[in-house]
């Protein structure tokens, strides 16, 4: 069998295998799963007001992370990632990208199938957490960067600190990288197993280190995008944990029947 395909198979068993039975959650296509995603549109854009010391000290330091290899990493990493370039790791490469784009998707359908099948309130949140993040994280945020920050990629020979905003160059941050972390995140937020987190933010370095490979993206491009999406994808499994109606049975004397909460 195609690796490929049989590696999609492993994405859709996996996700049906972490599914267990539990309440049912929001429909996808609803009004109410559109207005939890404007929520969290809302609380992800406006999250720096509410941020305390230690949260202003990490942004800092992720993003004098980003500068510092932006000066001093990108282009010696590029030159010796190309020197080591060969068949062998252009496949691997080309085997892992699918994960910063149309796999992850896969893996969440397979858990909403397993959320619809199993009615597994904690799969359905997944998925649907998932689909949130990346809407916000690589479509939102990392999509307005790429256009309005204009960097170069590294195959068109320019300087790594060659930026034209809004000139058609889409290159910082990388959004197969942002795509990847945030449902690693979100996978790893509702499942605190250790072999969950391992594979989840494994195959997102690998997604990373793959687009440098293939000169599609400088070392800044990939540590910016996986900030992004673990920062949002954190943000929004915290947010909609606290602002989900919650569906439980109710049996109180002569009363019975199911109640529905909501945290604010």
């Amino acid at each position: 069998m195609n690796p490929r395909i049989l590696s999609r198979l492993l994405l859709f068993v996996i996700g049906l295998q972490l599914c267990a039975p539990a309440f049912a959650t929001e429909d996808l296509v609803s009004a109410e799963y559109a207005n939890l995603v404007v929520d969290d549109v809302r609380h992800v854009l406006s999250e720096p007001v509410r941020w305390d010391r230690r949260d202003w000290l990490l942004a800092g330091i992720g993003t004098g992370a980003v500068v510092a290899t932006g000066f001093f990493v990108d282009e010696p990493l590029r030159e010796e990632i190309q020197r080591h370039r060969n068949k062998a790791n252009d496949r691997l490469a080309h085997f892992f990208r699918p994960l910063g784009y149309e796999d992850t998707f896969i893996l969440l359908g397979a858990f909403e199938a397993g959320g619809m099948l199993f009615h597994d309130d904690r799969a359905l949140e997944t998925a649907h957490d998932g689909l949130a993040a990346s809407l916000i994280a690589t479509g939102l945020i990392t999509g307005s960067l790429k256009l309005g920050l204009g960097r170069s990629r590294p195959f068109d020979q320019d300087e790594a600190g060659h930026f034209r905003p809004f000139g058609g160059d889409d290159s910082f941050p990388s959004g197969h990288t942002t795509q990847s972390f945030a449902v690693a995140t979100v996978l790893s937020e509702h499942y605190d197993i250790w072999w969950v987190k391992v594979l989840s933010y494994g195959a997102a370095a690998m997604v990373g280190w793959s687009r440098m490979e293939n000169d599609s993206h400088w070392a800044s491009d990939v540590l910016a995008g996986g900030l992004i999406g673990i920062a949002v994808g954190k943000t929004v499994v915290a947010f909609n944990r606290e602002h989900r109606y919650r569906l439980s049975p109710v049996a109180d004397g002569d009363t019975v029947g199911i109640r529905a909460t909501r945290t604010f």
